[in-house]
This record gives C-alpha cells, structure tokens and sequence, in this order.
C-alpha cells in the first residue's frame, strides 16, 4: 500500500433490539434501526451467520433476538465480538438514545397504528414487538415524510397511506405472520421496488410436495398474490385458506364486529366455515342469500347474536353441515322441518342453549329424538342446558 494512502479503518457498532414491555407508548415501539440523511455505510444483517446465531441460541437467547450490524467508515477493522460475555453485556443494557428506537403511534378509527411520516428518517427496518400495535400508517400532519426505504420484518397491516404520503424508493417485507388475502392491490401502483419474497403467510397454507403427505406450508407472500384470491373483508378478523393436494379449506371469523342483516361480507363460493358470533344479526334470510353459491360449508356459528326465527336449513347448501351454533340469541320455537332432512346424517353437532325455548310440542319430541338416538346422528352438546318455559305457568324447565 502506497504511503500517501490513508489507513481506513472500521469501526463495528452493534445495535441490539431487545423486547420491551408490552404497551403503547412510543417507547415500546420496534425500530431496530433509524439512519438519517447525515448516517454514511451501509446496513449490514447476520442473519445468515448460522454458527453465530446457534450460539445464541446455546446461550438462551431466543430467536426474537435481532442482531443489526451497521458498519461506518471512521476506525477498527470489523469482527463479531470475540465472547458471549461482550454480546450478553451489550444485549443487557437498552440503547441509551430511547428516541432512536421509538415510533410515533396514532389512532384511526380507534385502531393503532405506528405512524412513519413523523419519523425524520430516510431509511426504517422495523419489526413486531408490540402487540397491541401491528398496523403501519403515515399521516399529513407533520410535515413531509421523509421516509424512502423502509424494511417490515413482521406481518403488519400496511395502510395504504404509506404509498400516498412517502415517497418510498424501496419497500421489503420479511418473516412470518402477513395477512396475505388483506388488500394489497396498492402495491401495483406504489412506484417503488417491492421485495416480499422472504415474506410468508399467516392466512394462507400451501400444499407442497416434498414435505409430509396432507401437511401443508405457510404460503409465500408472491404465491398468493399470483393466486388473485378474494379479499378478506375488514370486518373479518380472520380469514385462512387452506390448500392441499386435493382439497381446500376456506374459514372466515368475523366475530363481534357489529353486524346487522344488511351489513354482512361477501363469502366465496369455496367457503367450508364461517363464523358470525357476537353480532346483530336478526334474520339469517339475507346471510343464506350470501351463502346460496356455497356448497362445502360445514361449520356455520350464529351464537350470541338475535335471532328470532330458527333457520330453515336447505339441504342444497348445507348438505355437508357437520357444526351448527345457535346458543345465546331470541329463538322460541324449534321447527322440526328446518332440521328434519340432517336427521339422517351421521353427525351433526348443535348448540342450542341461552334461548327462551317455549315447552311445545316441537320441543318434546325433539327431545326424545336425542333420547332415542343419542349416539349415532344428531347430537346437542349442550342439551343438559337447554331451558324452556310453560306458557300457561310460566314454569321453566328441561325440555
């Protein structure tokens, strides 16, 4: 080396990202690593470093660990630290600028959201340590963001926000747990280089050859994109397809969103469980309107919703029902027609209890049918719970 060279040297700082205690604070927000404008070198991540992270492991680090390794042109040469004792030291004490490693959050709708545009950063790698804010948002009202390269390393719900208030050049989601059937279609006309090929599924299961028979893999982010699946809706909380070899499950949950007859989600035509638990819903006539096209449904939950008219079962769409829960609504009278073709079917599990059941003559001989046959077909699960009143007396009692 010529002498009027000058002996660069690197310095190695490693920066930790440790969980912090659940909350909502901006404190316990999950930056693991903020560049501005003024920071020189490029990020560097030791992931790929096996020996190193099953060291960690050995050590009793679990793998929420994240190790971010940004390298800076100033002094030193760069190495990992040469024993546990350094790295347990450094991973013992958070870092001392809290201000780094916090993100803004805001509330929409009464829903958190991390809030990137209040960030003065250009460059973000962020992942998942809070649970009660798993949503990416950025609002107007401070200022421009500047935010152009932002790195998810957990399934958040990115707003679509993101793509009208930044100006982003780069976007890359990584790791477990994305919502892959929630509405991505912005992607397409963000502008910017999208990177979700190390991003995998929540939702979504794959069915893959050369792994155990009828055993199915979270699907990658890009596989369900191509596979153009209908959205799950925003009042679903959660909605799973399950692909195998020569089968599809599909189960929407989509419990306790304040429903009404008038406000219930489009269902694909593959759907084989739904449950509407904890809503509003009066009639079931406009859901089996949504449901006519379904041919696969086996688990329906309507508990705790009002009821009032027990549902007439047509064995067109609910010819493969296995799972019926009816608990907790206004159901007086049980129609024997509305059940009578399941009557032959080997299994059929009912709830049935919580209803102001009337002692009729439906609801005797609906119960010595259970005592008939209490084995083989129609079993109510609850049916030691089950009450109804004597109109005449007012009297309540077992069927």
């Amino acid at each position: 080396m010529k002498a009027d060279h000058r002996h660069t040297i690197l310095l190695l700082l490693i920066c930790v990202t440790v969980k912090r205690p659940v909350g909502v604070t901006a404190e316990n927000s999950s930056v693991s690593h903020v560049r501005n404008d003024e920071d020189t070198g490029p990020v560097h991540h030791l992931g790929t470093n096996r020996d190193f992270y099953e060291s960690l492991a050995l050590e009793g680090f679990d793998d929420a660990v994240t190790l971010d390794v940004r390298i800076e042109r100033t002094s030193g040469h760069t190495a990992l630290p040469e024993d546990m004792d350094t790295l347990r030291s450094t991973m013992a004490s958070p870092p001392e600028n809290k201000e780094e490693n916090a993100l803004p959050v805001v509330s929409k709708g009464g829903v958190l959201y991390y809030d990137i545009a209040q960030v003065k950063a250009t460059e973000l790698v962020i992942r998942m340590t809070n649970v009660k804010v798993g949503r990416i948002t950025a609002t107007r009202d401070y200022g421009p963001c500047l935010v152009e390269s932002l790195v998810l390393k957990s399934g958040f719900i990115v707003d679509k926000d993101i793509a009208l208030v930044c100006n982003l050049k780069n976007l890359t989601l990584k790791g477990r747990e994305w919502q892959c059937t929630r509405d991505w279609s912005w992607l397409r006309g963000l502008g910017a280089a999208v990177d979700y090929r190390r991003a995998t599924c929540t939702d979504a299961f794959c069915h893959r050859e050369y792994y155990l028979p009828g055993v199915s893999l979270p699907c990658y982010f890009e596989e369900v994109l191509k596979k153009d699946l209908p959205l799950c809706p925003d009042v679903c909380s959660r909605c799973l397809w399950h692909f195998r070899e020569n089968d599809l499950k599909v189960t929407y949950t989509c419990d306790n969103a304040s429903l009404t007859d008038s406000m219930l989600p489009e269902l694909p035509e593959n759907l084989t469980s739904l449950s509407l638990e904890g809503n509003k819903i009066r009639s079931t006539e406009r859901l089996f309107e949504r449901l006519e096209n379904t041919r696969n449904l086996e688990v329906l939950n309507l508990g705790r919703n009002e009821l009032v008219d027990f549902p007439y079962l047509d064995r067109d769409i609910f010819n493969n029902l296995i799972d019926l829960s009816l608990n907790d609504n206004q159901l007086k009278e049980l129609r024997l027609e509305a059940i009578q073709p399941f009557l032959a079917k080997e299994e059929l599990i009912m709830e049935l209890q919580g209803n102001p059941w009337r002692c009729d003559c439906n609801a005797y001989t609906f119960y010595h049918i259970m005592l008939k046959y209490p084995r083989k077909r129609l079993l109510v699960q609850d049916i030691k719970d089950v009450r109804c009143t004597k109109e005449s007396t007012n009297e309540t009692g077992v069927w």
